[in-house]
């Protein structure tokens, strides 16, 4: 499952950048405006951003989560005369708890509701694949991750760690109608312990977000 998830995601890296070039020329043929160049944004060589969407668990994550929500703000300086940006972000998940059994190391499991959250303070590079109005980009980061798992019910607990974690994707900015905008899907991968909810030693979940820039 981890082979098959990854390798979807090096196509779709290889599919946009197979993409650029008709992009580019259907960009042309609309006439749009693409004066922007590299390292030539639109805000100056500060952006600020904010935005939301589905987050989805996967892996052994997918096993004791439900399908959540995501939201992310963000700060980043682009280098002059270059399709590369530096950012800081912060970001949030939360998850419903399926009907899940909680590992508690030594006793048998004892059944569990409640939820996961995860919040998340990274450094990242982003990366455009080409200029003008429309950017394709990908992103590479990495930084810490806060879990907490709340439970109720049977053996109701609250815990909550901080982790080492990374995260990869890739996107899509805009500029329409005096707005900028942005749709993005990445993987992010938590280096946890075993035990309680999700009982692994990483913890991957897919955020797929929708926002704007400013």
């Amino acid at each position: 499952m981890r082979r098959s998830l990854s390798t979807s995601f090096a196509l779709a890296v290889a599919a946009s950048l197979l993409a650029t070039p008709t992009l580019a020329q259907e960009i042309a043929k609309l006439g749009l405006p693409g004066g922007h160049g590299f390292g030539a944004p639109h805000h100056g060589p500060f952006t600020f951003g904010v935005g939301g969407g589905l987050a989805l668990p996967v892996n052994d994550a997918k096993d004791a989560l439900k399908n959540g929500f995501n939201g992310i703000a963000y700060a980043r300086f682009q280098v002059p005369r270059l399709p590369l940006s530096v950012g800081l972000n912060v970001s949030f998940q939360r998850f419903d708890l399926k009907d899940a059994r909680v590992s508690t190391g030594g006793g048998a499991p004892i059944a569990a509701s409640g939820s996961s959250d995860l919040l998340g303070g990274l450094g990242d590079l982003k990366y455009e694949l080409m200029p003008g109005p429309i950017r394709p980009y990908i992103t590479l980061g990495l930084g810490a991750y806060n879990l907490k798992e709340t439970t109720t019910g049977t053996g109701a607990s609250s815990a909550s760690k901080t982790h080492f974690g990374v995260n990869g994707g890739v996107g899509v900015s805009a500029r329409i109608a005096g707005i900028s905008a942005f749709v993005q899907g990445r993987i992010d991968n938590v280096y946890s312990d075993t035990g309680g909810v999700i009982n692994a030693k990483s913890v991957q979940v897919v955020p797929v977000t929708l926002g704007i820039e400013f």
